[in-house]
């Protein structure tokens, strides 16, 4: 359910240059800060604000409806994705009494530096973590892809027309991933794709990438006429190669992926050890025994066009 946080008094001094944003959005009132108003689709007044620390503290954003109760947000706002300055949030307000909604809320975006605070047509359904966002100077476009069984079906909404375009059976025109070896059964993950994060690379094209932190990345130039899909495998994990350890469960705990300065870094920790027989007394959760880890970073150009996973670089 949703909960409410107290927050400290913004800083008396001017603000940084950069922030860390707590991944966390929080309920409740920030009165000493310039909080950009708008309405909800179905008209409940909600202010937004950001109280600003300097890092490696994190700040924080502040979700307000001025004139209802904070028992009215069905859960905690989500802060689904940043880009130089803008932030794509959702915020489901419903009401004490629905105990399930009929949809996801409202899409807004939320500028801090103008402040101005922006509601976006309500979209196609589709999961957090399949939406990126590409900033253009004033402008924006919001993508997100998802797989059905018909193939990939990429949204698109461009703040200059304000209205979402679907691409049905998005085509993946890259030959297909080649690995070293035979995959084993247990390593059938890396033949699918589940987007675990989006990154946004830029570029004339607006290239973006959505990413299986397992398998690899599908790179996608959004601001074409007829957008194209092209495979960059990843890595395999080291605790598959060198011990076969199965490949499955959530990857976000032992891989991230970020773009900078023009390179495409992927960071991901291998962990040595082995699960223990008994559950933790105090959590009741699985027990594990930790031997050793490892962190590694590897990097590749974001202008790079090849799609083996050995043209990564240490």
């Amino acid at each position: 359910m949703a909960t409410t946080a107290q927050h400290p008094d913004p800083l008396a001094c001017s603000s940084p240059r950069a922030v860390l944003i707590d991944a966390l959005a929080y309920i409740g009132d920030n009165p000493n800060s310039t909080a950009p108003e708008n309405f909800t689709s179905d008209m409940k007044h909600i202010q937004v604000s950001i109280c600003t620390e300097y890092p490696p503290a994190p700040s924080r954003l502040f979700v307000h409806c001025p004139n209802l109760g904070t028992d009215v947000f069905f859960e905690n706002p989500h802060i689904i994705c940043t880009a130089d300055g803008f932030l794509l949030l959702r915020i489901q307000i419903c009401g004490p009494a629905v105990t399930y909604p009929r949809d996801k809320g409202d899409y807004f975006i939320y500028r801090p530096g103008c402040p101005s605070l922006q509601l976006i047509p309500k979209p196609p359904l589709f999961h957090d973590d399949q939406v990126g966002l590409l900033p253009r100077g004033e402008l924006f476009t919001i993508a997100a892809l998802s797989l059905s069984i018909e193939g990939f079906t990429l949204h698109l909404f461009h703040s200059e027309f304000g209205v979402w375009t679907v691409f049905n059976k998005v085509p993946v025109v890259t030959v297909e991933r080649q690995f070293p070896f035979k995959l084993p059964r247990n390593a059938v993950r890396l033949n699918e794709h589940m987007t675990t994060t989006v990154i946004t690379l830029g570029g004339k094209n607006g290239t973006m990438g959505w990413v299986d932190l397992w398998s690899g990345i599908l790179l996608c130039d959004v601001l074409t006429v007829s957008p194209t899909l092209r495979d960059v495998p990843l890595p395999l994990p080291q605790s598959f190669v060198k011990r076969g350890k199965q490949i499955d469960g959530c990857p976000k705990p032992l891989r991230g992926i970020a773009v900078v300065q023009g390179c495409i870094k992927l960071v991901k920790l291998d962990i040595y050890g082995e699960m223990l027989p008994m559950h933790d007394p105090e959590t009741g959760h699985i027990n594990f025994r930790i031997d050793d880890w490892e962190l590694i970073q590897y990097t590749r150009s974001s202008a790079e066009a090849e799609v083996s996973c050995e043209d990564w670089k240490l």
